[in-house]
């Protein structure tokens, strides 16, 4: 399952909240900077998370930004904050994404889904070649999963 994160607002310091923002903010423009639009529209909190938690154990230096305008968001000003592990992040929103697309075309036939996930197969495969190690994971994990589903259904 992917894209089922997300922060309960209400739990959070003002300044937890501008910091959680600011690296939701860092992992949109590091999927802007490496596979464009299409990867921008990926998105998702699952990977924020990943940084957020990746990010306190290690401690990684930060590259903040100066306030800028967001396309999607245009009302307020924002900053964004990258680190080593946004590209890790960014990568594995890649991964997961596309194969949760292919899993969702598998499952319904949902050609828009195929669609999309062909769109974004070169860049799966650049963040494979970075990451050969957690793909050959991830394509295991839905190998299993494939099976099960298929032993459910029978």
């Amino acid at each position: 399952m992917f894209g089922y994160i997300n922060i309960n607002k209400n739990q959070l310091t003002e300044d937890d909240f501008h910091t959680y923002q600011s690296y939701y903010c860092g992992l949109c423009q590091k999927l802007k900077s490496n596979s464009g639009a299409k990867g921008q529209m990926l998105l998702n909190y699952d990977m924020t998370f990943l940084i957020v938690l990746l990010t306190g154990l290690y401690e990684p230096e930060n590259e903040k930004s100066e306030l800028f305008t967001c396309k999607v968001h245009p009302a307020k000003k924002r900053k964004y904050c990258i680190n080593d592990i946004t590209d890790y992040a960014a990568d594995m929103n890649i991964v997961l994404a596309y194969h949760n697309l292919i899993d969702d075309w598998k499952d319904d036939k949902n050609y828009a889904k195929k669609k999309i996930a062909s769109m974004i197969k070169t860049d799966y495969d650049e963040a494979a070649k970075r990451n050969p190690r957690q793909v050959k994971a991830v394509e295991t994990y839905m190998e299993k999963l494939a099976e099960y589903e298929d032993y459910a259904r029978n």
